[in-house]
């Protein structure tokens, strides 16, 4: 059996994880941001069911406080083992990384 290998992960990071962030969120003003999340959360999960505290604080932030760790890319890789991970550096930001 031949082992899959791992590619793409860098790319991936910077295309969603700094430039659409950057782009779509911490280059845009604020109450712009605020609204659209608002929006949808509303529309989602009932009028005010989301407060909006957390998003304004990320957006203050100006980053994702995120580490990520990866094995090198072109890695060849085992079925179940991780090839990256990615926690949380800013303990008040726990809702980045949480799995469902």
């Amino acid at each position: 059996m031949r082992l899959p290998y791992f590619v793409g992960l860098q790319g991936f990071i910077k295309n969603y994880l700094i430039k659409a962030w950057d782009e779509g969120f911490f280059s845009q003003p604020k109450e712009n941001v605020i609204a659209r999340y608002k929006k949808r959360m509303d529309k989602s999960l009932g009028v005010d069911a989301i407060p909006l505290d957390h998003i304004e604080d990320l957006h203050n932030l100006g980053y994702l406080p995120l580490k990520i760790k990866a094995l090198p890319e072109g890695s060849r890789v085992n079925i179940k083992v991780p090839m990256f991970t990615i926690i949380n550096t800013i303990p008040e930001f726990f809702w980045l990384t949480i799995t469902r």
